[in-house]
C-alpha cells in the first residue's frame, strides 16, 4: 500500500516539447494559406485605396491651380485699381491747384483794382479777411490730424485687418 505521505511521480515530459537545448517549443504546424477569395479582394481593396489616393491627389491639384488662377486675377485686378487710383488722385490735385491758382489770380486782380482806385481801404480788409480764412483753414485742418493720429495711436494694430 503506497505511503499516505508520499507525492506523485512526476510524468515525464513528451518528447517534442523540450529539444535538447532545453527551450521549449511548439509543435511544428504551418498554418494553411489563405483563400484565394481573400487574397482578390484583399488586392481589390488595395487597388481601391491606390485609386482613392490618385483620385484625392487629382483634386488637390486641379484646387491648387484654381486657387493659383483667382490669385493671380486679383492680384492683376489689384494692380489696375491702383493703376487708376493714382492717375485718378493725380487728377483731383491738378483740378485743386488750377482752382486754387484762378481764385488767387482773381482776388489779386480785385486787389489791384482797388488799390488802382484808390481804396486801400478795401484791399485792407480784404488781406486780414484771406488771412484770417487761410489761419481758420490750417488749424482745423491740423486739429482733425491731431484727432485723427490721436485715434490710430490709442487702436491696438492688428496685422491682417484692414479694417
Amino acid at each position: 500500500m503506497p505511503d499516505p505521505g508520499a507525492q506523485p511521480p512526476v510524468p515525464d515530459p513528451p518528447p517534442h516539447s523540450t529539444p535538447p537545448h532545453g527551450l521549449p517549443t511548439r509543435p511544428s504546424q504551418t498554418p494553411p494559406p489563405p483563400p484565394p477569395e481573400l487574397i482578390s479582394k484583399l488586392l481589390d481593396m488595395e487597388a481601391k485605396r491606390i485609386a482613392l489616393s490618385q483620385a484625392e491627389l487629382d483634386a488637390r491639384i486641379r484646387s491648387d491651380a484654381l486657387d493659383h488662377d483667382w490669385s493671380t486675377k486679383a492680384l492683376s485686378a489689384n494692380e489696375n485699381d491702383r493703376k487708376h487710383e493714382r492717375v485718378f488722385r493725380g487728377q483731383q490735385t491738378t483740378k485743386y491747384l488750377l482752382f486754387a491758382g484762378a481764385a488767387l489770380v482773381v482776388i489779386l486782380a480785385f486787389m489791384g483794382y482797388t488799390v488802382y482806385a484808390g481804396k486801400d481801404d478795401i484791399a485792407k480788409k480784404l488781406i486780414e479777411t484771406i488771412v484770417l480764412l487761410i489761419g481758420g483753414v490750417l488749424g482745423g485742418w491740423g486739429a482733425n490730424e491731431y484727432r485723427h493720429s490721436k485715434d490710430k495711436s490709442d487702436k491696438p494694430e492688428t496685422k491682417g485687418d484692414d479694417k
